[in-house]
Order: structure tokens, then sequence, then C-alpha cells
């Protein structure tokens, strides 16, 4: 296998909107690099940005872990994944929509 060029990133996650209670996997694919000389880094764009404490994962892997309870109903997130191999550098982004609470309404008879 011939690598060559900077990582084509394919970040995957939850389809549709989330659970504030529940936790939240996202994890990319590398095309175009050798992992074994591939870097990581997850950030975070945008005005709603969670403590280090959120992560259940280290912020250099794969894979970022999102632990229950820490997202906030009617948020979005945005989180970037920046990959660097010796053919140049790419960044993936991923958003993570948060369900609204039920709100209440009216019945008319």
């Amino acid at each position: 296998i011939v690598f060559g060029g900077p990582p084509v990133i394919e970040l995957s996650g939850p389809a549709g909107k989330v659970d504030p209670d529940s936790g939240v996997r996202l994890s990319a694919a590398f095309r175009n690099a050798d992992p074994a000389s591939l870097s990581v880094q997850w950030g975070q764009q945008g005005g709603n940005i969670l403590p280090s404490t959120a992560f259940a994962t280290s912020l250099t892997s794969s894979v970022l872990k999102i632990r229950p309870g820490v997202l906030a109903p009617g948020a979005t997130y945005t989180f970037s994944l920046a990959a660097t191999s010796p053919g140049g550098s790419s960044t993936g982004l991923a958003h993570v929509v948060v369900n609204r609470p039920p709100s209440s309404g009216y019945l008319s008879v």
C-alpha cells in the first residue's frame, strides 16, 4: 500500500438529535494515510464548549466519547478533528444536535 497526500477523514456519529442524558460517540476513519504515522486532535468550535471532564476518551484518539448528562438541551455542538500525516494535514467537522425537552401545550375541545 502506498500512502500520499493529506489524510481523508470520514467522521461518523449519531444520526439526528441526541437525548441530553445520553452519551455520544464520534469516530473517525482515515483514507490515504498510514495509521502508524497519523496524529489526531479533537477540538470544539462555536459557542457551546464542553469542559475537558465531559470526555470519556482522550482528545488524541480516533474515537471521541462524550459522557452522559453533560450536553445542554436544545444546544448544537461542533467538534473538529485535525489529522496530520507525513503527506499533510486535514480537518473534519461533526455536529451534534441535542433534543429539547417537551414543552407544554394546550388542548381545545
